[in-house]
């Protein structure tokens, strides 16, 4: 009698990566694309509960949007330099061409990196 040896889960590979090498092609796919989703789903959450949370310690004050210039200023960036890596900021707006970006963001951005 054949014995065949069951598939890891995910909670399995958690408490033994090494179990990795078990996985038929099929199922690994299948298990990465679960944990994608799942891992979206819990950024959402995770993001959500973060924003509701500093915004229950005070008042939520409305976010004004700035342009370039004032960004730049902000930032201690030349507005080019803002220009040009405006995407790798998490603070900006487009509106079809045009660039702002959230105060609110870019306080947020320098609290973070000031600590």
């Amino acid at each position: 009698m054949i014995q065949m040896k069951a598939v890891p889960t995910l909670a399995d590979l958690q408490a033994d990566p090494g179990r990795a090498s078990e996985l038929p092609l099929q199922e690994a796919e299948s298990l990465l694309s679960r944990c994608h989703v799942v891992q979206g789903v819990l950024l959402g959450r995770l993001l959500a509960l973060r924003a509701s949370d500093s915004h229950s310690d005070k008042a939520a004050a409305p976010d004004r949007l700035l342009d370039v210039e004032q960004a730049a200023l902000r930032l201690g960036k030349a507005p080019a330099t803002l220009y040009k890596t405006a995407g790798r900021y998490p603070f900006t707006v487009r509106d079809g061409r045009t660039l702002r970006f959230s105060a609110a963001g870019i306080e947020k951005y320098i609290r973070a990196r000031t600590g």
